[in-house]
């Protein structure tokens, strides 16, 4: 029994073989066959291969500029952000006015800076050598004034550096400054005009970082006037929040 079932399968797989053989010897002249009709004359190596037979493809890969071209509009176009600067103002008082015409889509904070205002000019007679030769020296003079119909303000300066000296005025336009020396010269005194600028506290208000100067203005134009010696500019963003802030 055991005889007959293997006589079967070895006839099977005899029959299975021979099928076979004839497929294989028909698919290597047709695979020939094809390649041939493409006109490629068979597989070479390509060291056996002449030079010129030989077929070069460009290079497709795309460098890292061209790939950036990629990136959203938004992240190309981005532009650093603006801080708008609006002053100066004396007074806190000021500020607060004027917080009340500006854009609520803005908020703002202060900043208070040390300035030099105008400068003045002091006119005087220089220190005396003693309080006695300077109290005669300021009769004699408002005694000159009186005779020659002059209306300067004369007083005698107690301390300080100018102590004993003899004042007459402080004035804003060095013009006056120039008269009144030029009248004591007249008069067989000279003075000395010294130039004076005197510190002041003035106050700013510096907005929040937006996109430009002209979104401020475009939000602004219909909130509002200022004096005209209040200016707006651009000033560089800072990172740390004054004390002072204001919504």
């Amino acid at each position: 029994m055991r005889g007959l079932v293997f006589g079967l399968m070895l006839a099977n797989v005899l029959f299975t073989v021979w099928q076979y053989i004839p497929r294989l010897e028909n698919v290597a002249p047709e695979s020939e066959s094809r390649i041939a009709g493409k006109g490629l004359g068979g597989v070479v190596m390509l060291v056996e291969a002449p030079s010129e037979s030989l077929r070069y493809f460009a290079d497709t890969f795309e460098s890292p500029v061209s790939a950036s071209s990629g990136l959203p509009e938004a992240l190309q176009a981005s532009q650093p952000k603006v801080c708008i600067e609006v002053g100066p103002f004396q007074t806190i008082q000021e500020i607060e006015a004027a917080i009340s015409t500006f854009p609520t889509e803005i908020a703002f904070q202060s900043e208070s800076r040390t300035v030099a205002v105008e400068i003045e000019y002091r006119v005087y007679l220089p220190p005396l050598p003693s309080r006695e030769i300077a109290a005669t020296t300021l009769e004699n003079l408002r005694a000159a004034f009186a005779l020659n119909n002059l209306a300067i303000e004369t007083f005698l300066i107690p301390r300080g550096e100018l102590a004993n000296g003899i004042a007459l005025g402080l004035f804003t336009e060095h013009a006056n400054a120039l008269n009144v020396r030029e009248q004591l010269r007249n008069l067989g005194y000279l003075v000395t005009i010294r130039e004076e600028s005197k510190a002041s506290i003035r106050h700013w208000l510096v907005s929040e970082p937006i996109d430009s100067k002209e979104y401020f203005m475009q939000l602004w134009k219909n909130s509002g006037s200022l004096a005209p010696s209040v200016l707006v500019g651009e000033k560089l963003c800072q990172t740390i929040a004054q004390e002072s802030q204001f919504p």
